[in-house]
């Protein structure tokens, strides 16, 4: 199948997206220095707070409602994708739980131009629904803790494009290299290094953590490896793209 390729302008710049495989080219010349950011690059859309599991560190309130519906959803990223979003990531909770939430990735991938994008912890992704995510557009992001069998939902899944968040703690820095060299040869394309966000500090790592991580990061330079923007400014001697003052969400 042919790339398919949408251009929208940013601050000083014109990108370039493929929602299929989830390129993202970036110009910046004397031509696109007048050009300004029109909408955001980017929305994630967390479609409902119950989970299958209960992990002890999820800072979220499983209690609480969700009152998003289906054609709430198509009619307000139809709009999105008109003012020039490229991207959505659905989330949760766990978003395989949100009823007809397969159709509607399905009906948006035909009635929109938007990459499609989710995160789950894997448990509740069967053979069929892997099936029906096939050809669906973007990534699927795994969740990998210690009790949720990742490893098997990446073997299982491998036709899929496949990314893995990891939880960096105080308990798991040491062994990062070898997590991702694993999660790597088990087939995902990439992974995320997420930080804890919420109030049991002894999940927060200290200076020592933050040191190992930093050494570890260096080390994986040559590996397909993202950083939760939370990290920053905590990594200051990391190597990033932008001095900036937040976390540039959306963009």
């Amino acid at each position: 199948m042919k790339p398919t390729w949408r251009e929208v302008p940013v601050d000083g710049g014109l990108l370039r997206f493929e929602r299929d495989t989830g390129t993202n080219v970036l110009v910046r010349s004397e031509a696109t220095r007048a050009l300004r950011r029109q909408a955001p690059r980017s929305l994630q859309i967390g479609l409902l707070t119950p989970c299958n599991l209960a992990c002890s560190f999820c800072y979220r309130d499983a209690a609480a409602p969700s009152f998003l519906t289906r054609e709430f959803l198509l009619e307000l990223l139809e709009q999105a994708a008109a003012w020039g979003v490229l991207e959505v990531a659905f989330g949760g909770g766990e978003p395989l739980l949100f009823k007809g939430f397969i159709e509607l990735l399905r009906d948006l991938h035909a009635r929109t131009p938007l990459g499609l994008n989710l995160t789950s912890n894997g448990v509740l992704l069967t053979e069929e629904r892997i099936e029906a995510l096939a050809g669906v557009g973007g990534e699927v992001r795994i969740s990998a803790y210690a009790d949720n069998d990742y490893r098997a939902t990446l073997r299982r899944a491998r036709r899929l494009p496949l990314g893995v968040n990891l939880l960096v703690t105080p308990a798991s820095v040491h062994r990062l290299e070898v997590d991702v060299a694993d999660i790597l040869a088990l087939g995902a394309r990439n992974v995320l290094l997420l930080g804890y966000k919420g109030a049991d500090p002894t999940l927060h790592l200290g200076a020592d953590g933050l040191r190992r991580l930093t050494a570890a990061v260096r080390r994986m330079a040559h590996l397909p490896l993202r950083l939760d923007i939370c990290w920053y400014p905590l990594l200051t001697d990391v190597a990033h793209l932008f001095e900036r003052a937040d976390c540039g969400a959306g963009e």
